[in-house]
């Protein structure tokens, strides 16, 4: 059923078309519009396999709605008679067909062929536009010659294959492409159309090179030539490199295995022998010849007999890859050697397995050192037996591989026999918290092999508590340098370790003593002054009547109780941000914050100098503790302002980014040397030993307490004699 929408307000020729399509029983399912509107709604909400659309509504025009319309749905537009200009800009704005209209509807007995006329003229373009987008981009090289064998199309891959540019090829002979084209044409006459026939090609420059050609006739329903054909080229020059590599490649491992030292054999599934190397002879003393009588379990030691069986037989039956095999086999002198062997199984085209290869090497002298080792290796656990030493090793999965007995006597609790602890997992003798640690330095053991990493480990104890061990962990590994174990040798420290935090917390002890010594000190001597100032005001207003002079030392009392209460504020202020103060978070406008603490300290303060604020952001608000923060703001600024001549600057900025605000608060004051730069932080101290200076210095260390509570850093750098930066960075 083909789905049409008709948006038309001539009502006669709607029931005309109606009636049309029920009495001829069109394939029909139609939709009718009065309105560009409503064509826009349905549009928006159903697709269509064809509209018909009239020129004038009240709210638009046809053409609205063939602006509307994907390139995909063909349009006709319907025009009134004598509108045939109407006709041609329909056209050119994209309709598909147009009708013109007549007084007596009989253009609507043309429609049907008009609408199978559209659908399939859509139905070309689209089956055009994919052939068009495959020849575009596939990789092969393609192109068509007509009759005469004269080519008048390429794709682009061809032209990238030969270097031949478009206008260079179209209209040439197809020999162009041929070394031989006398055979080449005469083999075409005979067999126009083939697929996949290997021959040589020859491009722009003149080089030849293997190609691989399909061949056949384009159908002429589609072009409008007599005889056409399309050729298909791939370029096999890689596939001709691989398969002369491979027949290369063929002889020389033929060659090897002729040559190797290694014993290679050839095997029916029966056992039957089908190839064997020259090397049986230097390993075995056979010749080739005298093997092929033989059945392999002839030769092969009768105590290894049952056990290669069962490997050949899982070889044939399961058709497992590379299976390895360690066993006797007799030698024509009689003797036996041993060999190690890898057996891989060759498959039919059904899975099945066809023949075995057998790689075998004579590991005669292999087994005679492992002997060796295994003595030497009883000996050596006898002798970590009797050590004090925790003596262990692991796999590389962290499993115990071995333990002395010393390590086995302390987690005995644990493992009753000494071979329970074999391969269960070596993390649950050590602590969780400690788990991380061990990782690390097997992690570092790894990245270099047979060098001793030193470690401290705790490790529990029966009663729930732990015991501390110092550790040197080392990789070891095989002859042939891979990894095999990780080994541990342990010493328990826990008396050293007592010793040394009673020393460490007597060392504290001493540190915290000293701190809050200097500290009570430093607070005195603040405390000293203004008390010393306070008496002898009080003794000398005792002894004078003269108001005055009474009110005058009246006022010298006043201050320094302020300066007194002040310091006691600070001093509050610093003991509650040292114990862990809470912070009450909250919006801050910033720039009324820095604009009020410009003013308070050009207020205070004597000199004058310029201050500038650059406030990109008018209305940035930091996430911050309203009593706590002002407090930083107003004590760098109250120092560079106070440090600062008149005739110098002061500039507060504020950047800010995605991740961070920064607000920064730079002078050009009289600056701090490097020397005096690094105790700026630290508690009671000032520039001059006497501290004559105004303030206590406690304003810089309570600041940067502040910021690091807010998770921030103020950084402070200066040059003396040219200023002071100060960067408060806080996190977004």
């Amino acid at each position: 059923m083909i789905k049409i929408l008709l948006i038309e307000n001539d009502r006669i020729g709607q029931k005309i078309l109606h009636k049309q399509i029920t009495q001829q029983t069109l394939p029909y399912d139609v939709i009718t519009l009065t309105s560009v509107i409503e064509a826009k709604r349905m549009l928006d909400n159903q697709i269509f396999d064809l509209i018909l659309v009239g020129n004038n509504f009240d709210d638009g025009t046809g053409f609205d709605i063939v602006a509307m319309t994907t390139p995909n749905i063909p349009t006709i537009f319907i025009v009134d008679s004598g509108r045939q200009e109407t006709a041609a800009k329909a056209l050119r704005a994209g309709a598909s067909d147009y009708l013109i209209k007549d007084s007596e509807y009989n253009y609507l007995k043309i429609l049907p062929d008009k609408i199978n006329s559209a659908l399939k003229k859509q139905e070309l373009i689209w089956q055009t536009h994919i052939l068009s987008a495959a020849l575009r981009s596939t990789k092969d090289s393609i192109y068509i010659v007509d009759e005469n064998n004269n080519i008048y199309y390429v794709n682009k891959a061809f032209c990238q294959t030969y270097h031949f540019s478009m206008e260079e090829i179209i209209g040439q002979p197809c020999s162009i492409l041929f070394d031989d084209w006398d055979t080449i044409s005469s083999e075409m006459l005979a067999s126009p159309q083939f697929v996949a026939r290997e021959m040589v090609h020859k491009k722009k420059d003149g080089t030849l090179f293997p190609v691989s050609v399909s061949r056949s006739l384009l159908n002429d329903e589609i072009t409008s030539i007599s005889v056409s054909y399309v050729v298909t080229v791939q370029d096999i020059t890689q596939r001709k490199f691989s398969e002369k590599k491979l027949a290369e490649s063929t002889n020389l491992y033929r060659l090897l295995a002729d040559n190797i030292y290694d014993l290679v054999a050839l095997h029916q599934p029966e056992g039957d022998l089908i190839y064997i190397s020259p090397s049986c002879h230097k390993i075995l003393g056979f010749a080739e010849e005298e093997l092929y009588g033989f059945q392999p379990n002839e030769l092969i030691h009768p105590d290894d007999v049952e056990k290669t069986k069962k490997i050949y037989h899982q070889a044939v039956s399961h058709g497992e890859t590379l299976i390895a095999a360690t066993y006797r086999m007799r030698t024509k002198s009689g003797n036996y050697i041993w060999l190690e062997t890898y057996s891989t199984p060759i498959l039919d085209d059904e899975g099945g397995v066809c023949q075995l290869l057998a790689v075998s090497r004579d590991i005669s002298q292999r087994k005679r050192i492992e002997e060796e080792l295994q003595t030497r290796e009883a000996y050596l656990h006898s002798l970590l037996n009797t050590q004090n030493a925790l003596v262990l090793r692991t796999d590389m999965d962290g499993n115990y591989s071995y333990v002395n007995d010393a390590m086995h006597s302390i987690y005995r609790w644990m493992y009753p026999r000494k071979k329970d602890m074999i391969g269960s997992p070596s993390l649950a003798t050590i602590i969780d918290e400690d788990h991380i640690k061990a990782y690390n330095a097997i992690e570092e053991c790894i990245k270099k092999p047979n060098t001793s990493v030193q470690i401290e480990l705790r490790k529990p104890t029966e009663d729930g508590g732990f015991f501390t061990a110092v550790w040197e962990f080392m990789a070891l590994t095989n002859y042939e340098d891979h990894l095999t174990e990780i080994q541990c040798v342990g010493i328990d420290i826990s008396e050293r370790k007592a010793i040394e935090e009673r020393n460490f917390e007597i060392a504290i002890e001493k540190e915290r003593l000293a701190v809050i010594t200097k500290f009570i000190q430093d607070a005195a001597h603040e405390f000293r002054t203004p008390l010393s100032i306070i008496g002898t005001s009080s003794y000398l207003m005792s002894k004078n009547d003269n108001i005055n002079y009474r009110k005058e030392k009246y006022e010298h009392v006043e201050f320094e109780i302020n300066r007194i209460t002040k310091l006691l504020n600070m001093l509050s202020l610093l003991v509650k941000l040292e114990n862990g103060a809470e912070l009450h978070l909250s919006d801050i406008h910033l720039k009324p914050i820095l604009e009020l603490s410009c003013d308070v300290a050009k207020f205070e303060k004597e000199t004058n100098p310029s201050i500038k604020i650059i406030v990109p952001n008018n209305t940035l608000t930091i996430q911050a503790d309203s009593v706590l923060f002002p407090i930083v703001l107003q004590e760098l600024i109250n120092n560079a302002i106070r440090n600062t001549p008149s005739n110098g600057y002061v500039t507060i900025s504020l950047l800010e980014n995605q991740e961070d605000i920064k607000i920064k608060v730079e002078d050009t004051g009289i600056g701090i040397s490097k020397k005096d730069l690094s105790h700026i932080f630290d508690t009671f101290w000032r520039k001059d030993i006497a501290h004559s200076t105004s303030g206590f210095g406690l304003g810089l260390p309570i600041a940067k307490r502040i910021v690091e509570k807010h998770a921030g850093t103020l950084v402070i750098d200066s040059i003396l004699g040219h200023g002071t930066i100060c960067v408060i960075t806080l996190p977004r």
